[in-house]
């Protein structure tokens, strides 16, 4: 491992969760009064002047952005390891590993990079609040409300896995077979 570097620390942050939605992930850091976003379109705001984040500055301070982008790069590549570097563990300790969800897909020689076919995060808002609306009325038992909202969410992209497998469950719990077999292949 790499000491870390002498002077002030940084505030590192990421969300894998807009990948569940089709969309980029996103990592930032936070240097100062600045706080940068890296994801398809990038963000960048002045947390002194505009702590509400109202005001993305990207596109006005390149600059800094670059600066921020290279620091934020090298903080994730200093914690990315290489398959050469790669942990080696026999089959069945994987498999238990894999199972408890402490591993899963596989090494990246490209961890810093965006996929160009996936949307920005913030253009997948409303699908995640209106999928948040079908966790919720699933939980309060409202299963006509739940159908509906999944209809919603699968009429405007049917290839997201994560409402299939509501809409499998609920369907499972109510016996419906046909249905569950749909939400589930």
């Amino acid at each position: 491992k790499k000491k870390p570097r002498p002077g002030r620390r940084h505030l590192y942050f990421q969300s894998f969760t807009p990948t569940k939605y089709d969309a980029n992930f996103l990592a930032g850091i936070v240097q100062g009064q600045w706080k940068y976003i890296y994801t398809t379109r990038p963000e960048l705001y002045d947390l002194v002047s505009d702590p509400g984040e109202t005001v993305n500055l990207a596109g006005e301070r390149a600059d800094l952005v670059e600066q921020l982008q290279g620091r934020l790069r090298g903080m994730l590549e200093d914690q990315t390891r290489t398959p050469d570097e790669a942990v080696q563990t026999d089959e069945t300790t994987a498999r238990a590993l894999e199972s408890l969800g402490y591993i899963a897909g596989s090494q990246t020689d490209r961890p810093f990079e965006l996929d160009p076919d996936r949307l920005d995060p913030k253009d997948r808002l409303e699908y995640y609040k209106t999928f948040a609306q079908l966790v919720g009325v699933m939980d309060d038992g409202k299963y006509a409300d739940a159908r509906k909202l999944g209809a919603e969410l699968l009429e405007q992209d049917d290839g997201v896995c994560i409402v299939h497998f509501r809409l499998g469950g609920l369907a499972k719990s109510q016996g419906q077979l046909a249905k569950t077999i749909h939400h589930m292949r």
